[in-house]
């Protein structure tokens, strides 16, 4: 049996749309995190903002089926707000990891929300260094 390193897979999700990801493949000794990813509340977080969309739903699908005339209105400024959102997000760095990866000059943003996260960050906050401050 031959012996294999671990290595991380890091993809890279452009900011523009039609420029395509890149994957990086490093050592986890070459990555930095800025702050733990592992919540202990992260899951009961979750569950409480599922129930609480579904709720919000429920209310606006009623609402959008008695109110059809405002709805393209409506629409227009929820997209609006999330737009505003994403990039209040992006400028503030609110709600975001700082990523650093030995040998690369950038810092790349890591998102916080921990759904995607393997045993919800646990394994990652095993493997790389975490530098708070």
């Amino acid at each position: 049996m031959g012996s294999r390193s671990l290595l991380l897979r890091i993809e890279r999700t452009p900011t523009l749309p039609f420029k395509q990801p890149k994957l990086v493949t490093v050592p986890p000794g070459d990555v930095t995190i800025s702050s733990h990813i592992f919540n202990d509340n992260a899951k009961q977080k979750l569950e409480a903002a599922i129930a609480e969309i579904a709720r919000r739903e429920e209310r606006l699908s009623a609402f959008a089926k008695t109110n059809l005339l405002t709805l393209p209105f409506r629409q227009a400024g929820y997209w609006m707000w999330r737009g505003f959102i994403g990039i209040r997000r992006a400028f503030t760095r609110e709600g975001f990891h700082n990523l650093h990866v030995r040998g690369n000059n950038r810092v790349w943003k890591l998102d916080k929300d921990p759904a995607w996260a393997l045993d919800d960050g646990k394994a990652l906050d095993k493997l790389v260094k975490i530098k708070i401050g």
